[in-house]
């Protein structure tokens, strides 16, 4: 990732946590009482939200694979009523790189079916009996860049693939 910026949209004060890091403080939030302790007092409240930004977020805290945000939304006063809150979130990467596809042949004479993928892609198949099953498993039994199986008969059980690194 070559950088990751964000665009606020708060009435009044927001602190910002990525991957239980502060990522981000709104310069509203009163300095002497900072987040997440902060309640309802002190700061300068916002009269009308509008959209600021962007502000530059440090990428150092992302992860492989899922990332979690969190967002603590305070107002400036418990009895102000006009609490606002939106975020945008543009990532700039360097290069998308593409998957490995894969494939499918089915033998004429004996039904076979083979998946195969470019080899040393570092891709594992997994498959499912569902295709938005909640849970996936490895095919333990596949080989680097390949995997054929024998369909069940008659009235048998389909089966979802994919590959994933």
């Amino acid at each position: 990732m070559l950088s990751l910026k964000l665009r606020t949209l708060i009435d009044d004060f927001e602190d910002f946590f990525l991957n239980a890091q502060e990522a981000y403080r709104n310069p509203g939030y009163p300095a002497n009482n900072p987040p997440p302790a902060f309640g309802y007092s002190g700061g300068t409240a916002v009269g009308t939200a509008s959209v600021l930004g962007p502000y530059d977020i440090a990428t150092g805290n992302l992860v492989a694979g899922d990332n979690i945000a969190a967002v603590i939304v305070n107002q400036v006063s418990g009895g102000s009523s006009d609490t606002t809150f939106g975020y945008e979130l543009i990532g700039t990467v360097d290069r998308f790189e593409l998957g490995p596809r894969l494939m499918i042949s089915r033998d004429g004479k004996n039904g076979t079916i083979t998946l195969t993928w470019r080899a040393g892609s570092g891709a594992q198949l997994y498959n499912a009996t569902t295709a938005d099953a909640a849970s996936w498993s490895l095919v333990t039994d596949a080989s680097d860049g390949s995997y054929s199986f024998a369909p069940s008969g008659n009235g048998g059980m389909q089966q979802f693939f994919t590959l994933r690194r």
